[in-house]
């Protein structure tokens, strides 16, 4: 089901960019087994696990940093990033359920764009360095980018009412972003469980206060408080209203 305003063009291109995704997948699926046969043999496995680990934090990672910016700062009617970066996000806050009723190419076309420069790094810059660095830099890309492919996929499921019964069991084992995870982040107003690959990288930001020192940061330099706090001020007006009516 296409969302409102989602044009012909905009489907044609992110058709484009999902196709490029996955030829471009096979040729740096391609390009790290050539790698792995200048890597000693008892080594190779053990760089590849690592490397794919690394890509999947790193990615729960980026889609929590990309999450948490879209939903405090900015605004909407910013020209091109306001409605097609933005506005999606916080939209999201208000109809939670909109994203399972995306189809395959609308959810994850914009991801697999964003992801094609990545596969040029995997491929090339791993060429002036040695084997074992080589092919970690290249396994590692190569899971960042194909991490990042699924989350948005991963974050429809989250919503879905019935999801299909692998992507239950997946869900299960915490490999996927699960519903009651995500819930947390969806109890207004919205000021945790950014990541949304999986979850993980939440509890460190969490733990280490990573997004509060940022903001904090943030607002000293351009006195601009992030979007969740407004939320909260306007809901403890609201409650105060509230009980001000009942005196």
């Amino acid at each position: 089901m296409a969302s409102k305003g989602y044009s012909k063009l905009q489907r044609r291109f992110e058709l484009g960019g999902i196709t490029a995704f996955m030829a471009l997948t096979v040729y740096t699926i391609a390009h790290i087994t050539q790698q792995a046969y200048h890597v000693t043999p008892h080594h190779w496995g053990w760089i590849a696990i690592g490397a794919f680990v690394l890509g999947l934090l790193a990615a729960d990672l980026v889609s929590g940093m990309v999450h948490w910016a879209a939903d405090n700062w900015g605004d909407v009617t910013w020209p091109i990033v306001g409605p097609g970066f933005i506005q999606p996000f916080r939209n999201h806050h208000v109809d939670p359920a909109d994203i399972s009723r995306h189809d395959f190419v609308e959810l994850n076309g914009n991801n697999c764009i964003v992801s094609l420069p990545v596969f040029l790094l995997a491929c090339y810059a791993s060429s002036a360095m040695a084997p074992a660095a080589g092919l970690f830099n290249s396994v590692f890309l190569l899971s960042l980018a194909l991490w990042v492919f699924g989350t948005n996929q991963f974050h429809a499921w989250a919503h879905h009412a019935n999801p299909p019964k692998l992507v239950v069991l997946l869900q299960r084992t915490g490999l996927i972003l699960n519903t009651d995870h995500h819930s947390v982040h969806h109890l207004a107003p919205h000021a945790d469980n950014y990541c949304i690959t999986n979850g993980w990288m939440n509890y460190p930001i969490r733990a280490l206060h990573v997004f509060p020192m940022v903001e904090w940061v943030m607002t000293m330099v351009s006195g601009v408080r992030p979007n969740h706090l407004v939320i909260k001020a306007s809901m403890k007006n609201h409650t105060s209203a509230l009980a001000s009516e009942h005196e």
